[in-house]
């Protein structure tokens, strides 16, 4: 008699099969002798071995995380220029107040 899996979840029967295709590697078993130990259908397990290898195939690619410089960098919004000497460059968040003082500190020279 082979084992039912039939009340297991999907998940469950997942884990069920794949724990068994890894440890038939680790037994020296062939794949008949294995299930014939353990009561597995032979047929299903081999569909499972197709399933394994499916989800276990290497695709080639490699993950990558893209992270964009532009959160990390504060892109001028205006370019004020005064006279040869400044420049200033103002940002979408600029604080008006800090900018007055700067305005009034470089009218003095």
């Amino acid at each position: 008699m082979t084992v039912n899996t039939k009340g297991l979840s999907r998940i469950e029967k997942r884990k069920f099969w794949f724990d068994h295709i890894n440890n038939l590697r680790n037994s020296g078993l062939s794949r008949k002798d294995y299930c014939n130990q353990h009561d597995l259908s032979l047929r299903n397990f081999e569909n499972w071995e197709v399933k394994y290898r499916i989800s276990t195939k290497k695709s080639g690619f490699i993950p990558v995380r893209i992270v964009s410089q532009i959160e990390n960098e504060v892109n001028p919004v205006l370019n004020l220029r005064i006279g040869q000497r400044y420049t200033v460059e103002i940002t979408d968040n600029f604080n008006p107040d800090t900018l007055d003082r700067l305005l009034k500190t470089l009218e003095q020279y």
